[in-house]
């Protein structure tokens, strides 16, 4: 288990109190010393990590069940205010506050992260209030998980911290009270704690299969020094004697062996000769099997198939080409309906643009003739002004003003006529 953070408000003589031990410097340490004057909170650094963990607290803990008198809590099941006990870790609750609580946040064996919070408060948040019940919850942070009820909170922690309260106040910390129990304990119980505490009872553990080694190893070595024991030393002429019996066997050996090597490449050139002739009857077997499958109707049946087969692959590909060009022709004839089809549509447009061109013509034609009707008028104007005076001339000069206007108009109308005979000549392109 590792510490992350603790906070604590408003318990004992702390009111209001935050450690950080993944800060700079707490962060690399693996063991801590709280030092500090009376009174000035260091067990209550121990109780506030333990009332998160077990809901109890080496200095308050025990089976008393002696009451505090004129101390009452919150109501029993029968509507009745309650007395509390002299161990009751509520106690522990900051005088003349009315919410005190710790909270504190560790990482598992598993690395997962957990935060363990213990809170106590007072009847409608008033110092004078009724102590209420003591809330106790875990969340997990890594799986964002919580629970309330003690007895799945104990079994989490226990699975977590991986010791119970006892365990964990004698191999963790040594509060005030449990210090002297340490320097009473015999050599065993100290060091016990102390390899808990410095993390180095792994090296006991090696101790113990060294030496589990050693005695295996002795009793080996006593085993073989019995076994030596009974050995026999040969006198000189025994030696010589076995000596001479190695010589001779040696050189029997050889030749047995040189015998054994003859012997051995005659069996193998034997078995050799022997896998060679079944091989050679297997193989001929074989090929009178071939000889009769070719002298067999179905393989010339199977010839000619293969023949025919053969000989119609111009036949197939004319037909793979034939179905290729249906194909095409299909996809030709599609598109000849819908050039057909465009055509009609373009037909009827075209048709449309004849009229209306023809339309125009007639039009352009009675403005011809118009525009010559006036071009005479204006002639016989002209010769009937050289003719009449001056009144005349200044009556028929308003007339003819009128005219212009009326001239004006007609150019205009001319006009109109040289846009439709353009867009005429645009049609007829």
């Amino acid at each position: 288990m590792i510490l992350k953070k603790l906070i604590i408000h408003n318990i004992a003589s702390i009111e209001h109190a935050e450690i950080d031990f993944c800060g700079k410097v707490l962060k690399d340490e693996p063991l801590f010393l709280i030092t500090g004057d009376t009174g000035s909170g260091k067990t209550t650094i121990l109780d506030a990590i333990c009332l998160c963990l077990y809901k109890q607290t080496p200095r308050i803990n025990g089976k008393s069940k002696e009451t505090l008198q004129d101390f009452t809590t919150y109501k029993d099941k029968e509507g009745k205010s309650a007395s509390i006990t002299v161990t009751d870790p509520r106690l522990l609750l900051r005088r003349n506050t009315a919410l005190g609580y710790t909270s504190l946040e560790f990482e598992d064996n598993n690395h997962e992260t957990y935060i363990a919070k213990w809170e106590v408060a007072k009847s409608y948040g008033k110092t004078d209030g009724n102590l209420q019940k003591a809330v106790w919850t875990l969340t997990n942070l890594s799986k964002n998980t919580s629970l309330v009820k003690d007895t799945e909170i104990e079994n989490e922690i226990l699975r977590c911290v991986g010791m119970n309260f006892a365990q964990f106040c004698r191999t963790c910390m040594l509060s005030q009270g449990e210090f002297m129990r340490f320097i009473k304990s015999n050599e065993n119980e100290k060091s016990e704690i102390l390899e808990k505490l410095t993390q180095t009872e792994v090296y006991s553990q090696i101790g113990k299969n060294i030496y589990q080694i050693f005695k295996q190893k002795e009793s080996e070595l006593e085993k073989k020094n019995i076994e030596l024991s009974s050995v026999k030393l040969l006198s000189s002429e025994e030696k010589e004697y076995i000596v001479a019996n190695i010589d001779k066997n040696t050189s029997l050996n050889n030749i047995k062996a040189k015998e054994s090597e003859v012997l051995n490449n005659k069996i193998n050139y034997l078995t050799r000769l022997n896998s060679l002739e079944n091989n050679k009857l297997l193989v001929l077997n074989q090929l009178k099997s071939e000889e009769e499958y070719l002298n067999s109707e179905e393989y010339i049946l199977e010839n000619k198939i293969v023949k025919v087969w053969n000989d119609t692959a111009y036949l197939r590909n004319q037909n793979e080409q034939q179905s290729n060009y249906e194909t095409q022709l299909k996809l030709q004839k599609q598109k000849l309906n819908t050039y057909k089809t465009n055509f009609i549509l373009l037909n009827s447009e075209l048709k449309k643009h004849i009229d209306s061109l023809y339309s125009l013509k007639q039009k352009n034609n009675s403005i011809d003739n118009d525009i010559e009707r006036i071009r005479q008028e204006i002639e016989i104007q002209k010769k009937e002004y050289n003719l009449f005076d001056l009144n005349e001339l200044t009556q028929k000069h308003q007339d003819l003003s009128k005219r212009k206007d009326s001239l004006s108009n007609l150019q205009n109308i001319t006009a109109l006529h040289s846009q439709n005979k353009s867009h005429l000549t645009d049609i007829n392109k």
